[in-house]
């Protein structure tokens, strides 16, 4: 009987435990290997995700931050029901989009935006976050991923405090009848 001598070759039998012939088991290493280079790549794939955080993957969180906060501002209204009914009113006298959104989860936050083109991320939506304090005017701070956007977000304040003038001229007659 033959004794082995180095460790690559009882590897490469099996380590005399009766399993297949190296040649037999060439299959299994190309696939293994296969596999193994499968998941390097999805790691790989994964972390040159993670380090190239552009604003392709900008969340609402990223940009609700300092680094994007354009202007503030306080809006001369109480509750966030005058600020909904200004912006109605506006839409339905001068068009455009800009929309309301309350927080489900805090009553006192809410955000106005108005996006740049339909199904746009929020590196292209302009967004004015909204916070009511008890017996203080409405706190509000413009965000934007993208800077120069101020005559922008000074449209969007003049949407909520005065919904009758549209892009600096007061709205049509027969619409301008009813309150705000």
């Amino acid at each position: 009987m033959r004794m082995y001598s180095t460790l690559s070759s009882k590897l490469k039998t099996g380590l005399g435990l009766g399993l297949a012939p190296a040649r037999a088991q060439a299959p299994v290493r190309g696939f293994l290997r296969g596999k193994r280079c499968a998941v390097l790549l999805c790691a790989a794939l994964a972390l040159a995700g993670c380090a190239a955080r552009g604003p392709v993957g900008l969340r609402l969180n990223d940009l609700l931050s300092s680094d994007y906060a354009r202007m503030q501002r306080k809006i001369p209204y109480d509750t966030f029901a005058q600020i909904q009914m200004a912006l109605f009113r506006h839409q339905r006298l001068c068009g455009g989009d800009v929309t309301f959104t309350a927080d489900p989860t805090h009553s006192s936050y809410a955000l106005v935006t108005e996006k740049d083109f339909p199904g746009a991320g929020w590196d292209h939506t302009l967004t004015i976050q909204l916070v009511l304090l008890l017996d203080h005017p409405i706190q509000a701070t413009a965000y934007s991923y993208y800077a120069g956007t101020e005559r922008r977000f000074d449209r969007m304040f003049d949407a909520i405090i005065k919904p009758d003038v549209c892009d600096g001229k007061p709205a049509a007659k027969q619409a301008s009848g009813a309150k705000h």
